[in-house]
């Protein structure tokens, strides 16, 4: 089956807040505290810069220091907030992890019967929402210098069992069916906010870490 239920929280965080009224600045924590590098750094303002374009927000204020990130935001509405908080706390990370061959389960695999994933990096070119016969399905690209290697993999891997998962949930295992190095689908029952959040964070990349909301407040 192609179905699977997301359980993402998108709301973690901001209900339990005091949201005020005017601009709101969102502050995080990075998770494990950690001595991010430069890179680190550039790669978390590239990647949040661009979520943030994606939602219509064009020049954001983000600011950071070694342990926390304060994101500045226009004066938006709590549902916006919440969504918005949700695209920014998204580790964004997609790995394909083949599901253990001695592994025995009813719908979708647990993380621990799944392989390690032989592709770390970010590897989604593009993805878009479209609809289906199955409701809202998320179509994407893969990279160009990463065809090759995910063709042969696939390939020499027919018949087993694929699992996508995205920022630890398994979205789906389906059996590989022939080679597929250009493009890919994943289907569900997703909600729309579901797909948009997910979608905005495949194309902006992946968080170098975790962000944890740490308070919500009006800059003075």
């Amino acid at each position: 089956s192609m179905m699977f239920n997301m359980c993402v929280p998108f709301e973690d965080g901001v209900d339990a807040l005091a949201i005020p009224t005017g601009e709101p600045a969102l502050e995080y924590v990075l998770e494990p505290p950690t001595t991010p590098t430069q890179q680190d750094m550039s790669r978390t303002t590239f990647v949040l810069e661009r979520r943030l374009q994606g939602f219509g927000i064009s020049n954001p204020d983000i600011q950071l220091d070694d342990t926390q990130i304060r994101v500045q935001l226009p004066d938006l509405g709590d549902a916006d907030l919440a969504q918005l908080n949700g695209l920014i706390t998204q580790q964004g990370a997609l790995l394909f992890q083949l599901v253990r061959e001695s592994a025995s389960f009813d719908e979708t695999p647990r993380l621990e019967m799944l392989e390690p994933s032989p592709f770390q990096t970010d590897i989604i070119q593009r993805a878009v929402i479209s609809e289906s016969d199955f409701g809202l399905v998320i179509e994407f690209d893969l990279m160009a210098d990463i065809q090759d290697a995910f063709g042969d993999f696939t390939e020499a891997n027919i018949g087993r069992q694929l699992a996508i998962v995205f920022d630890d949930e398994v979205l789906m295992a389906p059996t590989l069916q022939a080679r597929i190095e250009t493009a890919g689908l994943i289907s569900g029952n997703f909600s729309a906010t579901e797909a948009r959040v997910i979608v905005a964070a495949l194309n902006s990349g992946s968080l170098p870490f975790v962000l944890t909301l740490v308070e919500v407040r009006e800059l003075p």
